[in-house]
């Protein structure tokens, strides 16, 4: 998310903001006394709709050591250390589809989003009203093209650090997706390691489980990329699943798509029922 605090207070504080921001718009909602009496200015805060956890090894990685140099022109060489490790990493993210494009101004921490002036913007662009009139809302087409640049981008992510010298292919060989009534994360144990090499593996009774569990939570079907040339072996395995699932749901289709095709029919779902998922 993110937090406005600004610094400073009194009658300076005051000053400047209206000169830089033509303040004569500031309510008792843009400013607070302190314990002296003088004015200073609240904070805007917002929980972000994306949240993602940290991208963990699937299992425990032994890295190698390597030696680099860096040198100037007409200078003594650096020699310096650093390590390379080969592993699978594991992440969660979610998207909070109810307050994607909405934007609250009550007094409540992670919902004071809007002061006067951007309230003030957000009823000349005629935003709709949301939540009692505690919110404004973009418009149900600006939401869906917020969606679906996060997904698209999500399918081509690319960089990391030292980009140049340590060049890696970030963008994901696994993704599985679907749409839920619900804050609960459905995929947090389909993905384990084998014990035996460590490698990633894929958990199709935790699919199929969590499948049933949330049937009637479940807003869209489930959406899962492999990768060809990752976990080839486990192909099969990940087609058995999906069928059992479709089963459930009268799905059809079996082919396991790429990531990148798994977001796209997360989109094509999205352009039918974006009045439903966007709520």
């Amino acid at each position: 998310g993110y937090m406005r605090a600004p610094g400073g207070s009194g009658t300076e504080a005051v000053r400047s903001k209206r000169e830089s921001w033509n303040a004569s718009h500031l309510t008792d909602q843009e400013t607070r006394k302190d314990g002296s009496g003088k004015e200073k200015f609240a904070a805007l805060t917002r929980t972000s709709p994306f949240r993602a956890s940290t991208l963990v090894a699937i299992s425990p990685t032994e890295p190698t050591p390597d030696f680099g140099v860096m040198a100037r022109q007409d200078d003594f060489p650096v020699i310096h250390q650093h390590e390379f490790y080969r592993t699978t990493l594991v992440g969660l993210f979610s998207i909070d589809l109810r307050m994607l494009g909405r934007f609250y101004h009550i007094e409540r921490t992670g919902y004071k989003h809007l002061d006067t002036i951007r309230r003030e913007m957000a009823e000349e662009r005629k935003l709709e009203t949301y939540d009692n009139g505690r919110a404004y809302q973009l418009s149900l087409d600006e939401r869906k093209s917020r969606l679906r640049q996060l997904l698209q981008g999500l399918g081509r992510i690319n960089g990391g650090a030292k980009l140049a010298l340590h060049y890696t292919d970030v963008t994901p060989r696994l993704l599985m997706l679907a749409v839920a009534d619900g804050g609960n994360h459905l995929f947090g144990t389909a993905v384990g390691a084998d014990e035996r090499t460590g490698l990633a593996k894929i958990n199709a009774e935790a699919l199929k489980q969590v499948a049933a569990v949330y049937k009637t939570s479940l807003l869209s079907d489930f959406h899962i990329g492999l990768a060809k040339g990752y976990l080839d072996d486990q192909r099969a395995t990940l087609a058995g699943a999906l069928k059992a699932i479709r089963e459930l749901s009268e799905q059809t289709t079996l082919e396991i798509p790429h990531p990148v095709e798994a977001i796209g029919g997360v989109l094509r779902e999205l352009e039918s029922r974006a009045a439903e998922w966007l709520a």
